[in-house]
C-alpha cells in the first residue's frame, strides 16, 4: 500500500475516517479538515484501549474498528508494504486480525507531520494498518484544501 497525497485525500475524504491529533485549541484557531474528529496525541493510546461505548461516550464518535486503515501524515511505509503484500490467510495468522478492506481508512493528522508519526506507531501498536500523508495539515491549507474552524 501507498502513501497518500493530498489529491487522493482531498477526493476521497468523504469515505475516510480522519482523526486529528493536535491538541483542541489549535483545531478551533488554526482550523480542521472538514469531517475531522480529535483525539489529542496525548490520549491516543489510552483512547485506542478504551471499551467502545466508553470511547463513544468521551469522544463523541465512535472507536474505528481495528479492520479500518489508518493513514499518518509522514513515516516510512517498508513495514506496510510487507504486510499488505502478504495473502489474507497469512496476514491474518501474523497479525491477528483481518487484512483491511480499502473502504474502511482511518487519517491521523497534526500540524507538520511529527505527531503524527508518533500517532501512527501508536496505531500499528494498537493493531490498525497504516498508510502516510507526508504533508500534514500545512500541506492540505497549501494545496487549496477546505479548512473549518472551531470544534470538529
Amino acid at each position: 500500500m501507498s502513501d497518500i497525497d493530498f489529491e487522493e485525500l482531498n477526493d476521497k475524504k468523504d469515505e475516510f475516517f480522519i482523526i486529528d491529533v493536535r491538541s483542541p485549541g489549535e483545531l478551533e484557531y488554526q482550523g480542521h479538515i472538514p469531517g475531522a474528529h480529535n483525539i489529542p496525541l496525548s490520549e491516543l493510546d489510552e483512547a485506542m484501549a478504551l471499551e467502545d461505548e466508553e470511547f463513544t461516550e468521551k469522544y463523541g464518535f465512535e472507536k474505528p474498528k481495528k479492520d479500518a486503515t489508518v493513514i499518518t501524515l509522514s513515516q516510512k511505509v517498508s513495514e506496510l508494504d510487507e504486510a499488505m503484500a502478504l495473502e489474507d490467510e497469512e496476514f491474518t495468522e501474523k497479525y491477528g486480525f483481518e487484512k483491511p478492506k480499502e473502504d474502511a481508512t482511518v487519517i491521523t493528522l497534526c500540524q507538520k507531520g511529527g505527531r503524527a508519526r508518533k500517532a501512527r506507531e501508536l496505531m500499528v501498536a494498537a493493531g490498525f494498518i497504516t498508510r502516510v500523508y507526508g504533508g500534514s495539515f500545512d500541506d492540505w491549507k497549501a494545496n487549496g484544501g477546505e479548512v473549518e474552524f472551531g470544534k470538529p
